[in-house]
């Protein structure tokens, strides 16, 4: 049974209707699923959440081979609008052909939901399957993130020992958790690890995330109860895909 549409919403949470994609061409709908962007309307954030998360009979068809398939087009989408409380479909989506691409965005969007526990078994079950040092640097952002320092600075030694293993700005937010590192006054690239590695730095957010990060990682920084209330006005104020979160507590 293909679960590539398989989701957490029902009825009583004005789910679409479980055939919604009958007579829909699967191609159709993978197509489709990008023009997805982020909105500052809640009509149309509050759609893109029930269209997403809704429990319906997958359209019908193949994932072409080598091509994204269904299931990782979805979440791509639930990351790129910042549907946090997409988690809950992790469970419930095919895994057998899930690519590295699928377990990386699986792993951003449980820390973007605040599940840094379930984002950080992931990595650990999967960082000796895949060969790029994106999962060596998540291993160490969790490693830092649960106070292993001394395996953290391990893990950065090794990878500066290797060809390319250099990444200042991680390098700094690793430093900096443990209490030695310096300001960052630019965050290229502001994934939701990158931002839980920032709140847990205690550094200021710069300017350039503030613009160029997206609904997830924005979400990250708005309900860390590691980040002064004050600092996370900021990234509250600027709309999510689910609308603007609002501050965690003091």
């Amino acid at each position: 049974m293909d679960t590539s549409w398989a989701g957490t919403l029902g009825a009583a949470d004005r789910a679409f209707p479980r055939d919604m994609w009958a007579n829909t061409k699967r191609a159709f709908v993978a197509a489709a699923l990008p023009l997805l962007q982020p909105t500052t309307s809640p009509v149309l954030q509050d759609l893109a959440r029930r269209l997403l998360l809704s429990d319906a009979i997958a359209p019908a068809g193949q994932d072409p081979s080598g091509e994204p398939s269904l299931a990782e087009l979805r979440l791509g989408r639930l990351l790129a609008l910042g549907q946090v409380d997409g988690i809950g479909i992790l469970g419930l989506l095919p895994r057998a052909d899930a690519d590295e691409n699928f377990e990386r965005e699986s792993v951003e969007l449980r820390f973007a939901a605040n599940d840094v526990a379930g984002a950080c078994r992931t990595i650990r079950n999967l960082v000796g399957r895949y060969q790029d040092a994106w999962w060596e640097r998540a291993l160490i952002a969790c490693q830092a993130l649960k106070g292993e320092y001394n395996q953290a600075s391990l893990g950065l030694n090794v990878m500066h020992e290797k060809n390319g293993g250099r990444d200042p700005v991680f390098d700094t937010l690793i430093e900096a958790i443990d209490g030695h590192g310096e300001r960052v006054p630019r965050l290229p690239d502001p994934t939701p690890i990158r931002m839980a590695l920032l709140a847990a730095a205690k550094l200021p957010l710069p300017a350039d995330a503030l613009a160029t990060a997206g609904p997830a990682a924005l979400t990250v920084w708005a309900t860390s109860t590691k980040v002064p209330a004050l600092q996370r006005l900021a990234g509250a104020a600027k709309p999510t895909g689910a609308g603007a979160r609002r501050p965690a507590p003091p």
